[in-house]
């Protein structure tokens, strides 16, 4: 009599370590997500909210990821790629050490203030996750718009991008003086590397200018 097989148990998932960088200059917020298969990007939000200090829980918040506003019903691991782990190296005695956290991180827009009606359909939404498929991009030959201007593409509001340009602005001036402010072509520059940056270049992206080189503090902006 053949014994029954069994099947292997399932895999743990790994969960994702984020970090959501914001437009304004709260400070950076860490957040572990133990099940991202079955979080949704509106979970997310609702999860951001309670961290967030009265002055900006009730704000309206969008979350950007490599330059694209994430879907409120999208998984989370439908849309964020989670960095590959650096290699680990040998120490003296000849034991390879643990390589730290590769953290996956996340631009946060915050904007006006929600009703309670729209915070309390949030809050229904987020405690029923559905997964949703990735929809692709389509492509064109036309002029791709620049800096947060490609957010108008992604149900960002005329409205919406200019208060969001204002937050940049505010915390660009805040680090220059009237005459060492960048050009606008350089501005724009710096929200393409505030948008595609996603922490891969530590937390400061850098932007060449005709006048040098302009660094971009993306933590806590």
């Amino acid at each position: 009599m053949e014994e029954p097989t069994t099947a292997p148990p399932p895999k743990a998932e790994a969960p994702f370590p984020l970090t959501v960088r914001f437009t304004t200059s709260l400070p950076d917020l860490d957040l572990d997500i133990p099940l991202p298969s079955r979080t949704t990007i509106i979970t997310l939000k609702s999860l951001i909210r309670a961290s967030l200090p009265p002055s900006h829980s009730l704000n309206r918040l969008r979350l950007i990821y490599s330059g694209r506003l994430l879907p409120d019903s999208s998984l989370l691991t439908t849309v964020l790629k989670p960095p590959p782990p650096p290699p680990p190296q040998a120490d003296r005695k000849g034991k390879a050490p643990v390589p730290p956290t590769q953290r996956i991180y996340i631009n946060c827009s915050i904007g006006d203030a929600l009703s309670a009606a729209d915070l309390a359909s949030e809050a229904s939404s987020a405690r029923a996750p559905s997964p949703a498929a990735p929809v692709a991009a389509p492509t064109t030959t036309a002029a791709q718009p620049r800096g947060f201007d490609r957010l108008l593409t992604s149900s960002f509001t005329p409205a919406e991008v200019g208060a969001l340009r204002l937050q940049f602005m505010a915390v660009q001036a805040s680090m220059h003086t009237p005459d060492t402010m960048p050009s606008p072509t350089t501005l724009r520059r710096m929200e393409d590397a505030w948008l595609d940056d996603n922490g891969s270049g530590g937390g400061v992206a850098e932007v060449e200018a005709a006048g040098g080189r302009w660094m971009i503090c993306c933590g806590g902006m």
